[in-house]
């Protein structure tokens, strides 16, 4: 089976946040090995993709490599995790399975106020 593991690759320069707010992305990589590793260890066949500038160049190395399933890693696009249910949003169009919650999830979440009334009605 073929798994492509998807993170985040460091911008260049940050679109939205502060400096500071690397430090999530740069984890991602480190993180993605580690995924990569084990799955590893279970007989699959695995290749990370990293989410860099351009998401056409992203999408291609998926296509290309032709999943049998994605391990989602990203958590955002350019640095701003608000674009995160962007990113989760892609592999449905690729109809690729994909680990992880569905982009609407991502996305109406990324509100905690509304996630709260939305829960409590």
């Amino acid at each position: 089976m073929r798994i492509a593991v998807c993170f985040n690759r460091v911008p260049g320069t940050l679109k939205r946040g502060e400096e500071k707010d690397r430090i999530s992305e740069e984890g991602a990589e480190h993180e993605a090995e580690a995924v990569m590793q084990a799955l590893q260890r279970e007989g699959m066949m695995v290749r990370g993709i990293p989410l860099g500038e351009s998401p056409a160049d992203f999408m291609d190395a998926l296509v290309q490599y032709a999943p049998h399933a994605v391990f989602n890693l990203c958590e955002g696009f350019w640095g701003d995790s608000h674009l995160e249910m962007n990113v989760a949003g892609l592999f449905p169009l690729l109809s690729l399975p994909v680990t992880g919650s569905p982009a609407f999830a991502l996305g109406f979440t990324q509100d905690k106020a509304l996630t709260k009334a939305y829960l409590a009605a």
